[in-house]
């Protein structure tokens, strides 16, 4: 059996690409191993006849072969190729096995020799507690597999969390607003918020606090990431005003204004006494 691609493709050296590609389906059919069962010589020549065409079908490794033969594929000889420019000779990897030293004469029809298929999987994540949007979480060897029996990489999942409705987070911290009555904000009082971890937490209202006015309850917030320990939970007190009152209610709020003496709003006083001034100013 002649080592020469063109010999072994029963080709002429000025064979064009469908020649070379039209001898090599005829050939590899004819001395195919399962026409051929038991007969070693048939499946050298077989595997010969792969081994020509993957050169001979490639524009750049035809012309290596054809200045400098098979020793143009030899160095240490594997997955590379020569080829001469001007006065050097220029070695590269081979573009058909991308540097493996091998190729597959008939690739399998589902993975076309890549060794891997596309093939959804599901998988089951462990979602830590204190994530925040953005968390980065890895999968070890569940990405994209390696071509021919490489390791496969890993999967990467971003996640993004959805607004509550309630609450708002910076870091482990948790904010929200509750509003309290009118008569809890003026005599004091304690009201229970329902946390994130849906324990209630009972948290002090003092006499006489204002709408806006911050309250911390510590422990109360987010799990800290990879950590120990839990944030504060902070609540923004939002006076209601009564907007129905009873015939009852409405007597006991006339007799309370009766007897204010401007002394229980000390801001409300204070502005309309800067008024008053800015007035006798601009008269005077």
């Amino acid at each position: 059996m002649s080592d020469d691609y063109y010999e072994l493709l029963e080709i002429e050296r000025t064979a064009d690409d469908g020649a070379i590609k039209s001898s090599f389906r005829k050939l590899a059919m004819r001395w195919h191993p399962d026409r051929n069962p038991g007969d070693a010589e048939a499946e050298a020549r077989f595997k010969a006849i792969g081994e020509a065409y993957e050169v001979l079908k490639d524009p750049q490794k035809r012309a290596a072969y054809d200045q400098y033969g098979k020793a143009a594929f030899e160095n240490g000889g594997r997955g590379q190729v020569r080829a001469q420019q001007g006065f050097f000779m220029v070695e590269r990897t081979c573009p058909t096995c991308r540097g493996a030293g091998q190729v597959i004469a008939e690739p399998c029809g589902s993975c076309r020799g890549a060794g891997r298929v596309d093939q959804p999987k599901t998988l089951s994540v462990n979602i830590p507690p204190g994530v925040d949007d953005g968390t980065r979480i890895r999968l070890s060897g569940e990405g994209e597999a390696g071509e021919r029996g490489a390791p496969s990489g890993d999967l990467y999942i971003f996640l993004h969390l959805r607004r509550h409705s309630v609450f708002q987070r910076d870091g482990s911290t948790l904010f929200c607003q509750v509003p309290i009555s009118f008569s809890t904000a003026a005599l004091g009082g304690s009201i229970t918020v329902p946390g994130m971890d849906r324990v209630g937490h009972d948290i002090r209202i003092p006499a006489g606090i204002q709408s806006g006015k911050q309250l911390r309850q510590r422990g109360a917030g987010m799990p800290v990431l990879n950590g120990r320990g839990t944030g504060d939970l902070v609540i923004e007190v939002l006076v209601e005003t009564p907007t129905k009152l009873t015939a009852k209610q409405r007597e006991l709020l006339e007799a309370f204004r009766e007897t204010e003496t401007g002394d229980e709003s000390p801001q409300s006083r204070g502005f309309f006494d800067r008024l008053k001034d800015m007035w006798d100013e601009l008269t005077d």
